[in-house]
């Protein structure tokens, strides 16, 4: 298949490489759309702890399940699915009391778990158990799936802020497309 392999800074280099094997407890997704993060840009040109090259990254995508293990409950082939970005770890006090979201381990799709620029993405047991794993029907695009983790950021965000209809907001930014 071919990947867009992260080979070290500022060395991004798209080859073949094996396709993904799965074992009982995996799937496997045929991407069929991602985006491109702010977090990859920063990763290609400034690298980051939790991502050790060669590895592929990216994490905003969606895809169709092709092949699941023996075990695997959560998904099926032909499932259309979204996948977010972080991964729990499961095991911690924060996992086991429901609160994921404070994991201090917290894995990450196209980090420490090899991404979706490719054509084919393993879906491990970790991410099948703890991951945000989204099905979605036919209404829904796979390049607008794909944008199903940006767009939790966002309304993220707009909780946090106690956002509603009637209130001021100010956007501070650049006016020119070419920045």
């Amino acid at each position: 298949m071919k990947a867009a392999i992260l080979e070290s800074l500022d060395n991004l280099s798209v080859r073949e490489v094996p396709e993904p094997e799965i074992d009982d407890d995996a799937a496997l997704m045929r991407v069929e759309a991602v985006s491109i993060c702010g977090s990859d840009v920063r990763i290609l040109h400034h690298g980051n702890p939790r991502v050790e090259p060669p590895t592929i990254i990216g994490h905003e995508n969606s895809g169709v399940v092709v092949k699941t293990g023996k075990n695997v409950t959560r998904v099926k082939e032909g499932d259309r699915v979204s996948i977010g970005a972080d991964v729990p770890c499961g095991q911690c006090r924060w996992c086991r009391d429901g609160l994921g979201n404070n994991c201090h381990i917290n894995y990450a799709i196209g980090y420490q778990i090899p991404g979706a620029f490719a054509q084919y993405m393993k879906l491990p047991r970790l991410v099948l158990e703890e991951g945000p794993v989204t099905p979605f029907d036919a209404s829904l695009s796979f390049d607008e799936a794909a944008l199903a983790e940006p767009l939790a950021c966002a309304i993220n965000g707009l909780e946090l802020i106690n956002m509603s209809l009637g209130k001021t907001v100010v956007i501070i930014g650049s006016d020119r497309s070419d920045v």
